[in-house]
């Protein structure tokens, strides 16, 4: 599957979601994508779960993550 471009936002929580996984060896809920902290460092500023949702279904429809089962904790995967 061929990956569009990310516009700038969508790179900022894909890049996220690739440093949270880092560091914890595991994906991030949406709360604590929301939070946009990794080690009390601020990463990304998001203040409402929608834009947070939103962008990972654009994302997801880039090609870029796979959301295993709508509604379930840290079921994203980096494709």
């Amino acid at each position: 599957m061929h990956k569009k471009p990310l516009t700038p936002r969508q790179k900022d929580v894909f890049d996220f979601l690739n440093l949270f996984f880092k560091h914890h060896q595991y994906m991030p809920t949406i709360k604590e994508i929301m939070a946009g902290k990794i080690e009390d460092k601020q990463i990304i500023d998001s203040r409402a779960q929608g834009p947070i949702g939103n962008t990972l279904k654009r994302i997801e429809a880039r090609g870029w993550i796979e959301r295993a089962e709508a509604g379930r904790a840290r079921a994203i995967r980096v494709l």
